[in-house]
């Protein structure tokens, strides 16, 4: 967990020069901590788990973490586009029209 934040940072550091309107891949994960651990919940303890519980060898734990982490970075990217494509939506709609009105 440790390496793939610090690989995370070094990646969000080096793009320093990015829009200041843009979050960076550590900001988008804190922001989406809540999202990130209700799903590692499920998944860990949840009934999508019991097909593998206790049967990785420890590389092959390794590996599905890594999946894991990746898996959820896209998972908040996704949202983020779902929820910025209804505010969006929502404030281009007909009752933010007329209220502008």
């Amino acid at each position: 967990m440790m390496l793939g934040l610090a690989a995370i940072y070094a990646v969000s550091a080096g793009t320093a020069h990015r829009a200041r309107n843009t979050l960076g891949p550590l900001e988008k994960l804190g922001r989406s901590s809540l999202f990130v651990y209700w799903i590692h919940v499920e998944l860990v303890y949840g009934y999508a788990a019991w097909p593998i519980r206790h049967r990785l060898k420890l590389w092959e734990a390794a590996g599905a973490y890594a999946i894991f982490c990746a898996l959820m970075y896209g998972a908040v990217i996704l949202r983020d586009r779902i929820v910025d494509r209804w505010r969006a939506r929502r404030a281009t709609g007909p009752s933010a029209q007329a209220v502008r009105a």
